[in-house]
């Protein structure tokens, strides 16, 4: 620490002539590097009693650093005594270490890497759990290697024989009729899984221990607005590009059937509520959105008279309303992991407010160069409709209460405009459709 004023006390012996200002500055640079520092460093140690199984067995009692839980999987900071220096150990180094009181770790190789996997129970047959790249649960024997459950394939890396379901791979390995309905009804899950083994250990009479897991929440990552983590409430914005097109069957609609609507940008925002349908169904979630947004859609047309070849009419209209949108989807998600694709599909009520039509009709005669100008509101926006979603969302677990993700999703099938006209006894009409393709950023609160 001392080092770090150094400077300054060379800079005061070396030239008087240096402005006060400037040193007083480099001083108080060199005190905010320090504390800064300080804290760093000590935010990032906990070291509670412990120990560590060496390879060759030994057992040493010392000191553990209680880390983040990723980099609990990766290293061990270990020391003999509370003022020692502390020593990394990687997976590769130890059998095992853990915390007294609290939880342990199993070294292991993990498809080709190293890593420190966490008891949750251990006994005859040992529960082994990994979070990394999703939920990995893994089964072991004393003295065997550990097999990893899975809910299709699982090969027993002890006799190499492969099963179609974990649950075949329990049946097996434990083989006792008291415990066949429990592993028939179990679930790739924490609490499940972890009745199970300690049922087993204890129908063995053998010693088992469920090593305790503490919380470790985070009020900034960990603490749902809502109370809970298994709905997702929070807020989502971005932009909708809005496309217009028409459909009419009467010439008294070129106007607007032939009117070029250029594709406009349209902010919008608002709340979502996310979760998931059964937790037999993981992987099947639903959304409900309450969105809001404000549309300003422009066309212009220009094309000569059917009837008059002399006469040219052109066309300047403007639709603006606020839309509230209404809308519920179903996703379903194909990675299990931290990071997640899912294809949705919806249904969107849309309630139009303010709305506003103007048209601005201008004659023009080529022979007489005579300009005649007119204002319409001869079409009404509609109040509300109703129109499909669909699209992706592309989706990262920031925390257990933290959702981080991306919708893009396109909406059709929405009316703006509709006129129906009785002629010679048939109906002929003017539909006009919004279509938006929408960018929106969620984040969980």
């Amino acid at each position: 620490m001392c080092l770090n004023f150094f400077p300054f006390i060379f800079l005061l012996s070396l030239d008087r002539n240096i402005p006060r200002s400037i040193l007083m500055k480099k001083f108080l640079t060199n005190i905010v590097f320090i504390l800064l520092i300080g804290h760093v460093a000590l935010a990032q140690t906990d070291f509670q009693k412990g120990y560590i199984v060496k390879q060759n067995g030994d057992t040493l009692r010392g000191y553990v650093n209680f880390q983040k839980e990723a980099q609990n999987y990766t290293i061990c900071n270990f020391k003999r005594f509370e003022i020692a220096f502390p020593i990394h150990y990687s997976p590769e180094k130890l059998i095992a270490y853990g915390i007294d009181g609290g939880k342990q770790y199993f070294a292991a190789n993990i498809n080709g890497k190293s890593h420190f996997i966490e008891y949750l129970v251990k006994g005859k047959v040992s529960l082994l759990y990994l979070n990394k790249g999703g939920q990995h649960y893994y089964i072991k024997g004393v003295g065997e290697k550990i097999t990893e459950l899975k809910s299709g394939k699982t090969m027993d890396q002890v006799s190499n024989q492969t099963y179609d379901r974990y649950k075949e791979y329990l049946l097996e390995k434990m083989k006792t009729e008291v415990l066949t309905e429990t592993i028939n009804n179990s679930k790739l899950e924490i609490n499940s899984l972890t009745a199970l083994v300690k049922q087993y250990n204890e129908l063995s009479n053998v010693a088992y221990e469920i090593p305790h897991r503490p919380s470790e929440k985070s009020i900034l990552k960990d603490y749902s607005i809502i109370g809970t983590n298994k709905v997702k409430f929070g807020i989502l914005g971005g932009a909708t590009i809005y496309t217009f097109y028409s459909t009419a069957t009467l010439k008294e609609y070129d106007y607007i059937a032939k009117a070029d609507f250029k594709p406009v940008f349209s902010p919008i925002g608002g709340l979502f509520l996310k979760g998931i349908f059964t937790r037999s169904l993981p992987r099947l979630s639903f959304q409900t959105d309450i969105l809001y947004q404000k549309v300003s859609l422009y066309g212009f047309s220009n094309y000569k008279n059917s009837s008059s070849s002399t006469l040219e009419l052109y066309n300047d209209i403007f639709m603006d309303f606020d839309v509230v949108k209404f809308r519920g989807n179903i996703s379903y998600s194909f990675f299990s992991s931290s990071f997640r694709v899912l294809p949705h599909v919806g249904i969107s009520y849309n309630y139009l407010s303010k709305p506003d039509y103007k048209r601005f009709y201008e004659q023009y005669t080529t022979t007489t160069n005579v300009v005649k100008s007119y204002e319409y509101s001869d079409l009404k926006i509609k109040n509300a409709e109703l129109s499909l979603v669909g699209g992706l969302t592309f989706e990262y677990q920031l925390s257990s209460a933290r959702l981080l993700f991306l919708n893009i999703d396109y909406d059709f099938g929405s009316k703006v405009i509709e006129d129906v006209v009785v002629q010679n006894g048939s109906k002929v009409a003017l539909t006009g459709h919004a279509s938006g393709l929408t960018f929106m950023l969620g984040l969980s609160l």
